[in-house]
């Protein structure tokens, strides 16, 4: 089958989601049309400025990535596809899912996503259940806040540094 560009790919090592509409999994071998809500979440979620990652909770394992998270995680979206996501892009270990573990709703959130190179990026996430290739998937939405994150460093030095100042004026 060959692949969309920038999304429909791996759900495992057996699932490949195609082109012609048509999801064929190795192990039934059965070849299930994906439904038009999905193609046009997809077709959604690929226009979207900010990253967009589903996840398969059962196996934890990235099933599409949009362009813009590639861009944020600086991986291109074939390397992303199939792999377990707290392997890939969240830094938490296996078993301790905030989501399909400790049953916790994340909500624009401030966390951090892993890059390709292995290094946190701070993000704002959000994470919701939805229905995707006919069962309950994961969606997390995410945007990058490095900018706000280093701002709001720099504030706090020329805060402190100001502070300093201000007491070195002063007599003692």
């Amino acid at each position: 089958a060959v692949l969309h560009p920038i999304g429909w790919g791996l759900g495992s090592d057996s699932e490949t989601i195609a082109v012609d509409g048509r999801r064929s999994t190795a192990m039934d071998g059965d070849a299930q049309p994906y439904s038009p809500a999905d193609a046009r979440l997809t077709a959604i979620l690929d226009s979207l400025l900010l990253g967009a990652v589903i996840i398969d909770p059962a196996r934890h394992r990235i099933v599409y990535v949009n362009a813009e998270a590639a861009a944020i995680i600086n991986s291109p979206v074939a390397d992303m596809l199939g792999k377990v996501c707290h392997q890939f892009i969240c830094p938490v270990a296996a078993g301790h899912c905030p989501i399909t573990d400790l049953h916790q709703d994340i909500d624009h959130s401030e966390r951090c996503v892993l890059d390709h190179a292995g290094e946190k990026i701070p993000i704002l996430k959000t994470v919701k259940k939805i229905q995707f290739a006919g069962r309950e998937h994961l969606l997390e939405t995410f945007m990058d806040i490095s900018a706000v994150k280093e701002k709001d460093r720099l504030q706090g030095v020329l805060e402190m540094a100001g502070a300093a100042a201000h007491h070195l004026g002063q007599p003692l």
